[in-house]
């Protein structure tokens, strides 16, 4: 019997904002989370998996069992297995920030559409380019606080013709 080496399994279908490119934004389907139940159901994989991704087309600190869902991975997967979600960046306080850097993820994404508050927020409608930047400082300020290498903080970015002109700052904005 052949397993799966890795698994994108999406604790929620629903989101915060509204942005361009989503295709959450042409959906006809009800939005909802991944139960406990659900993914528990899972857990007997995670110990042949060389990753697993906590992300989907919602966002997925939305689902409040997100943190849980992280720490019943990381005491099943093998060593050097991969631990990950991609967030907007919006919902991260500096309590939730902490509980991050704690639950034992190994990288996590953050989406940044551009350079500039008007680019960013045009592209992710209903988001805040200076709080989604902070949140990443502060979480990468409680990682170092802790002495922790974990979670790598990755910026993902969604090349279009109305952001491009912006992806060469990107690397001074991610070093920042």
């Amino acid at each position: 019997m052949s397993l799966p080496r890795r698994l994108i399994i999406e604790p929620t279908t629903r989101c915060n904002l509204r942005c361009q490119m989503c295709l959450r934004e042409v959906l006809q389907e009800p939005f909802s989370d991944m139960s406990p139940e659900t993914y528990r159901r899972l857990l007997p994989l995670f110990p042949y998996l060389e990753s697993v991704n906590l992300t989907g087309y919602g966002e997925p600190l939305l689902n409040t069992g997100l943190l849980e869902m992280v720490r019943l991975a990381t005491g099943r997967l093998p060593p050097g297995a991969k631990l990950t979600f991609t967030t907007n960046g919006s919902l991260i306080s500096p309590d939730l920030a902490l509980e991050i850097v704690k639950s034992g993820l190994d990288e996590l994404g953050v989406s940044v559409e551009g350079c500039s508050a008007q680019t960013h927020d045009g592209i992710r409608q209903g988001s805040d380019f200076q709080q989604v930047l902070e949140a990443t400082a502060t979480t990468a300020a409680v990682r170092r606080r802790l002495g922790r290498h974990k979670p790598r903080l990755v910026i993902h970015f969604v090349a279009m013709k109305r952001n491009l002109r912006e992806l060469p700052s990107l690397v001074g904005l991610a070093r920042e």
